[in-house]
């Protein structure tokens, strides 16, 4: 993956919704949410129950690998007018 990372898994799927990108940057896990607009800023797209459902998610799959002590963030990849972006530490 680009950054150095190490890709852990795609579009990942759990009772709560699907993860995008699961990775590993160093020995934090990053849970990528990719999203991709034409008309408006993709950014705009994490509404607050899309985030919650992200929580939800990722402490499934923190769970389901033994990973609850692992530290971890959430990113955004957010395409648009072919540019990618990419926002650290999304949500807290």
């Amino acid at each position: 993956m680009g950054q150095g990372w190490t890709l852990l898994a795609r579009r990942f799927s759990t009772h709560h919704g699907e993860l995008d990108l699961v990775a590993l940057d160093g020995d934090e896990l990053v849970f990528v949410e990719v999203k991709a607009r034409k008309r408006s800023a993709p950014e705009e797209a994490l509404t607050p129950r899309k985030a919650e459902r992200l929580r939800r998610a990722a402490l499934e799959f923190r769970q389901k690998f033994e990973l609850e002590s692992s530290p971890y963030r959430f990113d955004l990849a957010a395409v648009e007018a072919g540019e990618l972006r990419i926002h650290q530490r999304i949500l807290d």
